[in-house]
């Protein structure tokens, strides 16, 4: 029955009458985006003040500050509420454990410049587009590893987004094309390990381990002599 809303300074407001019941209270600058979390029991935002702040969303009080390098202009829960992800103007995507509030990685997409990402429905993965880049790259939350890159488009890649089931990748471009994908890096380290096999029926290189596959696997896979 609540939403947050954000202007300058953000503040919380009832739906059925509009009216705000608090406001977020911290932040020195902006605040350029806000997300809940889906239990709706916590708020993050994210501030170009270089921090991004978490609330409890029934009070309004904040509990942690998330310090960055950089104005911060996205920031979100994943679904599981286990992660924080937040994006900034220095072009720096950084996910956070929501509990402890350490930062357990980072994800440096530069010199590409961020236009948005999603989280898969688990949280294990991200799918992120940068400007004039006519490819989506997903990346494994928990270490930054580059697992994928979404090729097809013919311009630049918006809204990327992951089915409800985490199953399938969808793309929107500027060359007005939808793109779907199958998205199977899930499961357990031996289906993974049973699927890298069957698609390169060959021992990995240690360089194609190194580009391809999560740092977590790579130990897992022989490397071809």
């Amino acid at each position: 029955n609540r939403v947050a809303l954000v202007d300058w300074w953000p503040a919380v407001c009832d739906v059925a009458t509009g009216k705000a019941l608090f406001e977020l209270e911290g932040h020195t600058n902006q605040v350029r985006d806000i997300g809940y979390s889906l239990d709706g029991q916590w708020l993050v935002t994210a501030s170009e003040d270089h921090t991004a702040r978490i609330w409890r969303a029934a009070t309004g009080k904040s509990m942690a500050v998330l310090p960055h390098d950089a104005e911060v202009t996205m920031a979100m829960f994943s679904p599981g509420g286990r992660w924080i992800v937040t994006g900034t103007a220095d072009r720096v995507i950084r996910v956070w454990d929501a509990a402890s509030r350490k930062k357990v990685s980072e994800i440096d997409i530069r010199p590409k410049e961020l236009v948005s990402f999603a989280l898969s429905p688990d949280g294990n993965f991200l799918v992120i587009a940068s400007f004039w880049e006519h490819t989506a790259e997903v990346f494994e939350t928990r270490t930054g590893a580059r697992v994928a890159e979404l090729t097809g488009h013919t311009g630049p890649v918006r809204s990327p987004a992951f089915s409800s089931d985490g199953q399938h990748i969808v793309t929107a471009g500027l060359d007005g094309e939808v793109n779907l994908y199958p998205f199977n890096l899930s499961g357990t380290t031996t289906h993974l390990i049973a699927l890298a096999r069957e698609r390169v029926p060959r021992q990995l290189t240690a360089q194609e381990r190194a580009h391809h596959l999560p740092a977590s696997f790579r130990q897992q896979i022989p490397v071809r002599p």
